[in-house]
């Protein structure tokens, strides 16, 4: 058996009672490795009202069908298991003025069998409910019962502001009927989503069935339900929950990020802007992982770092510049100058031969017959010296086109 320390953060969640400067979550922004897939609805979302007063969504492992929402957190790969709205689990790290306007959180946990660290990821988006000219569509489509039109994304849950504050924490699990420690990462994205009829949705999780197996609405006057951790999980593990109280606490175990930074969905876009300083990737090279059918073909195994691969390409590349043969173009631009010299041999041999006859005395061998045949064109066959000139003339004329097309 093993308990969490009291040295570290312990619980979910975890509470804020200093004042921090308004510089201070970028004085701990770091780079995380974070890649959704998110599932696609084409079913309105709704509670599971076999799981009375707590929340639940019907996604992840309370849903009729396996959920197809993954999630690949700093290299290891997690399943969406359950969706919950809540209470307020965060709001002390609001301003007092925006608390009141924040009475619910939307609780995403992910869970991966392999046997790490941080088995789980914890999603907490806080609702705000006050004025907001865009309101959640998947909240929307919860409150109404219906879809948009269309098929939405689970990942419109997502602000569209995706920053966060991220902390690891430990919480208390029961295994063979043993109380043991477990790990959790915390994303909790204070840019929150915003939906006005969050109140309404109260009446949906806590409707109940009466002695006419009639469905019927909860009160508005029932606060949201406490958090329910999936796997036998026991969010609290003492009497008194961690806080952050002075701003060394908040740099020595919180960090801020941004899911923008790393994937870019953007609620579900499917649009990446990533970042490649310290992402890790399948190495690609174009010659060689890009086949005829242009499919990529890689080994997903082996992981590197992106910057390296580019460098080793790089560098690969300029290695080969040398060794390269002629290409196109410099063939060509050979054939023409050879093309060149060799007509202008032709015209100043045959302009000297003019010359020469002009200027030569009477009797001399210059005044003999104007067009005198050598004799391998007297002794050839006449097909063999029709050939010749018509393939000089072929030659010339091609070389001239592509001079001419340069």
């Amino acid at each position: 058996m093993s308990t969490c320390s009291n040295l570290g953060v312990r619980d979910f969640p975890i509470q804020r009672t200093a004042r921090l400067s308004p510089t201070i979550i970028d004085a701990v922004k770091e780079s995380f490795l974070i890649d959704v897939q998110w599932a696609q609805k084409s079913t309105a979302p709704e509670f599971v009202l076999d799981i009375n007063d707590k929340g639940f969504l019907r996604e992840g492992v309370y849903s009729s069908q396996a959920s197809t929402t993954t999630l690949r957190f700093q290299g290891n790969s997690y399943t969406l298991k359950t969706m919950q709205i809540t209470k307020s689990l965060h709001g002390s790290f609001f301003e007092e003025a925006l608390q009141k306007n924040i009475p619910a959180e939307l609780v995403l946990v992910f869970a991966t069998q392999n046997n790490i660290a941080e088995r789980y990821v914890i999603f907490s988006i806080p609702i705000f409910t006050g004025p907001s000219s865009t309101q959640n569509v998947y909240l929307n489509a919860l409150y109404q019962g219906r879809l948009p039109g269309k098929p939405i994304s689970l990942g419109s849950v997502l602000p569209e502001d995706q920053k966060f504050i991220a902390y690891s924490t430990c919480m208390s699990q029961l295994q063979n009927n043993q109380s043991t420690a477990v790990q959790a990462r915390v994303l909790f994205f204070y840019g929150t989503i915003a939906f006005g009829q969050v109140n309404e949705l109260k009446k949906k999780i806590y409707r109940y069935q009466n002695q006419n197996r009639v469905f019927v609405d909860g009160s508005l006057t029932a606060a949201f339900p406490e958090v329910r951790l999936p796997d036998l999980i026991t969010a609290k593990t003492m009497s008194v929950p961690f806080t952050i109280d002075n701003e060394n606490t908040f740099t020595r175990f919180l960090r801020s990020g941004s899911l923008k930074d790393s994937q870019g969905t953007g609620g579900g876009d499917g649009v990446r802007e990533d970042t490649t300083s310290s992402y890790k990737c399948v190495p690609l090279n174009p010659d060689l992982h890009v086949n005829k059918d242009k499919k990529i073909v890689v080994d997903t195994r082996k992981g590197e770092l992106l910057s390296d691969v580019l460098d080793k390409r790089s560098s690969d590349l300029s290695a080969d510049t040398g060794k390269q043969g002629l290409n196109a173009e410099q063939i060509e631009t050979i054939l023409a100058v050879a093309f060149g010299i060799a007509l202008g041999l032709l015209v100043l041999s045959i302009l000297a031969y003019f010359i020469s006859r002009v200027t030569a005395s009477e009797g001399s061998f210059s005044k003999g017959p104007w067009v005198v045949l050598p004799e391998w064109i007297k002794n050839g066959a006449p097909i063999l010296v029709v050939s010749v000139i018509v393939g000089l003339i072929g030659f010339g004329i091609g070389a001239a086109v592509v001079a001419y097309a340069r």
